[in-house]
């Protein structure tokens, strides 16, 4: 009976809306610290993304192309690194930023 009635006069029983808005305000506490903690980590992974995808942007054999480059390429689809693989009358594409041109070599260079 004394256990009890300890109990019963405790602060909590006397008035448990504290202890019930304590709870409310720990949470919404948490649920802030939680909501910041993503949004943190969103960002992070979004500009880890964002440099990766521009890295592989510069490596990409297009990216000279958007520098006024064209690309020359067998009708198989080979890519020509030099004039010396060239003949007159060879067919070839020429890739550019924007589009694409079919030509016919008439010489060469070396």
């Amino acid at each position: 009976r004394g256990r009890f009635l300890r109990l019963a006069g405790n602060r909590i029983f006397k008035n448990p809306e504290n202890l019930v808005n304590s709870l409310i305000q720990r949470f919404d506490g948490l649920n802030e610290d939680m909501i910041r903690a993503v949004d943190y980590k969103i960002k992070d992974v979004s500009d880890n993304l964002k440099f990766k995808i521009g890295k592989l942007n510069a490596l990409s054999p297009l990216f000279p192309l958007k520098k006024g480059y064209s690309m020359v390429t067998f009708e198989s689809g080979k890519i020509v690194r030099d004039s010396a693989q060239l003949s007159a009358g060879d067919l070839v594409k020429i890739k550019f930023a924007k589009g694409s041109a079919k030509a016919k070599v008439k010489e060469t260079e070396k």
